[in-house]
């Protein structure tokens, strides 16, 4: 690394002497070449410099580990061991200084030498934290923060379990091992983690979150960083729709709500056994609303034609100036919240639970949304668990 230093510097000197001759025209090209010439000599020097820099680094860092090595072989310390029994604020500390990413490659390195698997989301996030320490070959700041926020997703990545989401992170990081503006983007996600430190624990219980983090960017972290928790399960359900709909309704409704319009825009066939077996039956069935409940709002519901019947007869129903699904079940919703008293003016059968196009119809949605509330049927009623 320092004779390339070294070459590196002669080639600018080089470059800044052979242009200094440059014959002039109209007084213009030949103090154009020369000054070309003279910022390629500096640029090269200040990149020489850094070479330089970084080679004392690295040759600090290996006579550390030729003299921990030589400290155990003589008995005086023991051997390193428990790398993974590490408390992983640990880690972060460790991480966030350039070449702690040293230690996890010389750690897979001694799984490859005794024939144990070797980590390969840990050893990329290693590489990618050297290529961090790298930063000193670009006229930039040098990468700290990036360190750390590499450490920081480090820590994260190992609570993913073996399979398809640990592969499709590998292959991610792989891909910002080799590109340079996808490897900018990873460092900041895990910038941001850090300034949010309680979502490492957050996200090493819901690692399916982190694909989606690495999808959508810094802003992402911010925005799981004020659901905690709820947010991140929901995220790692129903990936980037989770995402966008903690972003569009988070400031009205709490995630778990947020879960259920998700549900309810998605669901299919799967659900209208348990809306049968919850509800099923024709209407004129006897029964009446019980008494603890007749001071509540009725809610006429059942298909668009027996709706808008009821409707002309006076009943309430939910009513939308251009409907949408969502609309639809933040209405149904809020007269859930309110205990609103429903009255089934359609049956509920095989027939009116499915749609021609959609698999299932809106009705069936609605009725699995009071099913999971907890409502019951008694006649043509559904009444609130309270």
């Amino acid at each position: 690394m320092e004779i390339l230093a070294q070459s590196l510097e002669a080639t600018g000197r080089e470059a800044s002497r052979a242009t200094q001759g440059a014959p002039s025209y109209d007084g213009q090209f030949g103090p154009k070449v020369a000054g070309i010439g003279t910022e390629a000599w500096s640029r090269a020097s200040a990149a020489a410099d850094r070479l330089e820099s970084l080679a004392l680094w690295l040759r600090g860092k290996a006579a550390e580990f030729a003299a921990a090595d030589q400290l155990q072989q003589g008995g005086l310390v023991g051997p390193i061991t428990g790398w993974d029994q590490l408390p992983w604020w640990l880690e972060l500390v460790i991480g966030m200084f350039p070449g702690g990413d040293l230690l996890d490659i010389s750690k897979e390195l001694d799984h490859f030498i005794e024939g144990q698997d070797v980590d390969k989301l840990v050893l990329v996030l290693a590489i990618l934290g050297l290529l961090a320490d790298l930063g000193y070959l670009e006229p930039t700041p040098a990468g700290e923060a990036g360190n750390a926020g590499l450490a920081g997703l480090k820590i994260i990545f190992k609570a993913i379990p073996a399979g398809p989401l640990r592969d499709e992170v590998v292959e991610l990081l792989v891909r910002a091992a080799r590109d340079e503006g996808l490897r900018r983007r990873v460092a900041e996600i895990g910038e941001q983690i850090v300034r949010h430190p309680e979502l490492i624990d957050v996200l090493r219980r819901n690692p399916e979150a982190v694909s989606v983090l690495l999808r959508n960017g810094p802003e992402a972290v911010e925005t799981l960083a004020r659901f905690g928790d709820d947010g991140a399960a929901l995220v790692s359900k129903y990936g980037d729709d989770g995402l966008e709909a903690l972003r569009r309704y988070g400031d009205d409704l709490p995630p778990d709500d947020i879960g259920r319009l998700l549900h309810f825009t998605n669901s299919g066939g799967e659900i209208s056994g348990d809306v049968l077996k919850a509800f099923g039956g024709p209407t004129g069935m006897a029964g009446d609303i019980p008494e603890v409940f007749t001071d509540r709002t009725v809610l006429a519901l059942g298909r668009l034609p027996d709706t808008t019947a009821a409707a002309e007869a006076g009943e309430n129903i939910l009513k939308f100036t251009d409907w949408t699904m969502e609309d639809n079940f933040l209405k149904l919703n809020e007269a859930i919240q309110n205990g609103d008293v429903v009255h089934l003016v359609s049956p509920v059968t095989d027939a009116n639970l499915a749609h021609p196009f959609y698999e299932i119809s809106v009705y069936t949605r609605e009725l699995d949304l009071l099913m999971e509330a907890g409502y019951k049927r008694v006649g043509d009623y559904l009444v609130p668990p309270h």
